[in-house]
């Protein structure tokens, strides 16, 4: 995200302007988010600094949060809850935002606040400060920028701000004493501007990338730089997601003539807010398949030590045959001696032809008690080959499956893959950490385009979008969590005590809860995106989920009921996963 994408953002956020904070959250040290809203808008505003991809802007996102905020966070809380979020503002077009928010001190008088979120590079961090002085940090300063209990210094203006004021014969100079190839050229000597934007300017200006500018060429930049300057202050942006080469997707308020879009929006908050949700869900494709990796060859390494000790046992025990052949060569000798001999010659008859053979004995017994222990080792030894015969069929059958699961590659079959090795972990012992349900609200893109849910256009869950075994940590046994239309999320009950615990414990204001109708099945629970209303879609893919969870199933059409999730009582006493309603609304869903 450049300073000219954040200038854009800034002046459609200011639009909204004021907007009061309701809640302030930190997921993860570097993240900020705020719950906000005005008599337009209800909306959260993510302040973040995670993975080396800042962020400033709207979210959708849904993140578990400490279940002890940060003192930082709760700083926030205090003094800035319930209060106004007046401003956002930028000095030039470094990528620093100032949210300036009226609060309350430590003696509860009102007060005027700043919150610096600072994305520029080395030394980024978020801060409070009151009166220049800084309260609170997020991470612990550092001393170049952020500095405790002092004002904040903005980072070093030595580039031209194209957009305050455009000077053609400064900016024309300045670029011919930039030596070096254009690309370089131009990030350094325009404040604000991103590669991307910079490569786009030079495939307008049809200049290298990688060559020093030439007169004519620099006159071209020139040339594109004041339209670039002039669409911005006109407000004539293009916000539009786009993809390179290798696959990585970003967006920008204004259009990138390197580049094909690969989907466009109305307003630079609608990309940013779209950009951030694919961000997170390639987060966390990458992180899928890191833990899917890393527990299969734990899990594999573990499988294959466990075969190859069964192998040499069931070896060892395929031997057994000695024992038995000892132990009748001593009963048919005629030989009676007491203990004290560690070996005994005997005829072994079944020599063709017979020939003397040496036993050794156990010199604690008699040769009649060392031939009834071969034989009691004999029968031990062979119910072992039983045992371990199918042992070892089982561990290379889940050998088998692990590297059939090792091989799936799409992001359904990878959370399909972890179950299967979870599965395989779990019952050869072997503890995991477990992975956690799809994240509620991220995008992915597809074959055709942008996609915004797991649901295909009939409402029924796409292909491996079902949760599997190991998924959805954190949630009670027999709840699933699935990805529903538009960043939904819909929870289904498995059994009568999952029923009850999505009635008394997860439910929250805004929730559909759905049933079908006159019949038994499982509860249903559809929470749309905060701030937003269910949409058809996404009521039709939670109806049609709790009419396949039920004993109507198999009937071509089932009536369910939809109702608000708060309306929903659970009688004192009443059995697991009996529940009263009023006021619901039925509808039909076709199974066929």
């Amino acid at each position: 995200m450049d300073g000219i994408t954040l200038y854009c953002i800034l002046k459609e956020l200011s639009g909204y302007l004021p907007l009061r904070v309701q809640k302030i959250q930190q997921p993860v040290t570097p993240v900020l988010s705020f719950s906000v809203w005005s008599p337009e808008i209800r909306a959260k505003l993510v302040l973040s600094l995670e993975g080396g991809l800042p962020f400033f802007g709207f979210s959708d996102e849904r993140r578990e949060n400490p279940k002890v905020p940060s003192g930082f966070c709760l700083g926030l809380r205090k003094r800035l809850e319930g209060g106004p979020l007046t401003a956002v503002r930028q000095e030039g077009l470094d990528r620093v935002v100032y949210l300036d928010f009226w609060g309350h001190d430590d003696f509860g008088n009102t007060a005027l606040f700043t919150l610096v979120f600072d994305m520029a590079g080395k030394g980024a961090n978020i801060g409070l400060y009151k009166d220049d002085r800084l309260i609170a940090a997020a991470m612990p300063p550092d001393g170049s920028r952020f500095d405790n209990d002092g004002p904040y210094t903005p980072p070093e203006k030595d580039r031209l701000d194209i957009i305050s004021s455009f000077e053609r014969e400064e900016l024309d100079r300045a670029l011919r004493e930039e030596k070096g190839p254009a690309l370089r050229a131009l990030t350094r000597t325009v404040q604000g501007l991103g590669r991307d934007l910079a490569l786009s300017v030079l495939a307008r200006a049809k200049a290298q990338a990688d060559s020093p500018l030439s007169d004519d060429a620099r006159e071209a930049v020139v040339a594109c730089l004041k339209d670039l300057s002039d669409s911005v202050v006109q407000g004539r942006y293009f916000p539009a997601i786009y993809e390179t080469a290798k696959g990585d997707v970003f967006f920008h308020a204004l259009p990138l003539f390197h580049l094909q879009p690969v989907r466009t929006f109305e307003t630079v908050l609608e990309a940013a807010q779209a950009s951030r949700s694919l961000s997170l869900g390639r987060h966390e494709e990458e992180a899928l398949r890191s833990y899917a990796s890393s527990l299969y060859r734990k899990v594999q390494k573990k499988l294959e030590a466990r075969l190859s000790a069964q192998w040499e046992d069931l070896m060892a025990a395929e031997d057994a045959g000695k024992y038995r052949l000892w132990g009748e060569l001593l009963n048919s000798s005629g030989l009676s001696v007491g203990p004290g001999l560690d070996q005994v010659e005997v005829l072994d008859y079944y020599k063709d032809p017979p020939a003397p053979t040496v036993i050794p004995l156990d010199p604690r017994y008699s040769s009649r008690d060392n031939a009834r222990n071969y034989f009691a080792k004999y029968a031990k030894m062979v119910r072992a080959a039983k045992v371990l015969r199918e042992s070892t069929g089982k561990l290379r059958a889940q050998l088998e499956r692990l590297k059939a699961a090792e091989k799936m590659t799409s992001l359904d079959e990878v959370y399909r893959a972890i179950g299967i090795i979870e599965k395989a972990a779990a019952e050869a012992g072997i503890k995991v950490r477990g992975v956690r349900g799809k994240r509620s609200g991220t995008s992915r893109l597809t074959g055709s385009g942008f996609a915004g849910s797991d649901y295909g256009s009939g409402g029924r869950p796409a292909s491996g979008s079902e949760p599997v075994e190991g998924a959805g940590a954190r949630l009670p046994a027999g709840i699933q969590q699935l990805s529903g239309p538009g960043g939904s999320v819909i929870y289904v009950g498995g059994n009568a005590k999952a029923n009850d615990y999505l009635v008394s414990k997860l439910r929250r204001p805004g929730d559909v809860w759905l049933h079908a109708k006159g019949t038994k099945g499982a509860h249903v629970l559809l929470r749309p995106p905060e701030g937003s209303e269910p949409s058809d879609e996404m009521l039709l893919a939670a109806a049609r989920l709790a009419a396949e969870k039920s004993q109507a199933s198999g009937a071509t059409k089932v009536e369910v009921d939809l109702v608000d999730a708060m309306r929903v009582k659970k009688p004192r006493g009443g059995a697991p996963g009996f529940v009263t309603y009023t006021g619901q609304k039925t509808v039909v869903v076709s199974l066929a």
